[in-house]
């Protein structure tokens, strides 16, 4: 059976609130409790860093100060800010992987499971993950359309290219092939979405569980 990416002591690090909960979820075997122990890692689906975290945004610039996590950020000194934004930065993009994986193994044990499709799939397309992401949000309208249209709407209003990758997104449910062709040839010409893309596939991918349950990664 494919591992997780972090031995227990990182995942304690990163979360002890979480790790507490994995710890259940280990010896349960239950869905319910898989999906809240990534719940309490995901950096995604509540807060701000969700935007951000492959949005290619550095410290200081005018993108900066649109996405409100300015005022995390005090130090009187802006390289040292800089740094403190860096380290959560890649804090954050670990809590992304332990979460998509605990959401996987939520769904591993119950493919129905609304929740965990609904948030593996906000997750993944907060990653620019638009194909396998297709999957999950597609799932999750099966399950319960209403509560995951409000969800794959306001995920479409997002900062930065997790707007685009949304939108992507419903463009392929929508089945408008046009305009899913039109929206790629624009988006062929972003290169830093691209890049991003590039970073955040590789991220999930140094997760053998990850890369055991999902098969297609990036845009295409």
């Amino acid at each position: 059976m494919a591992q997780f990416l972090f031995p227990d002591e990182k995942l304690k690090k990163i979360s002890e609130d979480g790790y507490q909960l994995y710890q259940v979820a280990k010896q349960s075997c239950d869905a319910q409790d898989w999906y809240k122990a990534g719940d309490k890692y995901d950096a995604t689906y509540t807060g701000l860093w969700g935007d951000v975290l492959f949005s290619g945004v550095q410290f200081g610039t005018p993108q900066f100060a649109q996405t409100g996590l300015d005022f995390m950020f005090f130090d009187l000194s802006q390289e040292n800010n800089r740094i403190i934004f860096e380290k959560s930065l890649s804090a954050m993009r670990e809590k992304v992987i332990v979460s998509c994986e605990f959401y996987l193994k939520a769904l591993e044990i119950n493919p129905n499971h609304f929740l965990a499709n609904l948030q593996l799939a906000t997750a993944l397309t907060a990653a620019l993950q638009v194909i396998s992401g297709i999957l999950y949000w597609s799932k999750a309208l099966q399950l319960n359309q209403e509560a995951a249209s409000r969800g794959l709407t306001a995920d479409s209003m997002a900062s930065f290219h997790r707007g685009v990758a949304t939108q992507l997104v419903i463009l392929a449910l929508e089945g408008n092939q046009a305009k899913m062709l039109t929206a790629i040839k624009k988006v062929d010409s972003n290169l830093e979405f691209f890049e991003q893309m590039r970073i955040a596939t590789d991220l999930l991918k140094s997760s053998p569980y990850i890369k055991s349950r999902i098969k297609d990664f990036g845009l295409k």
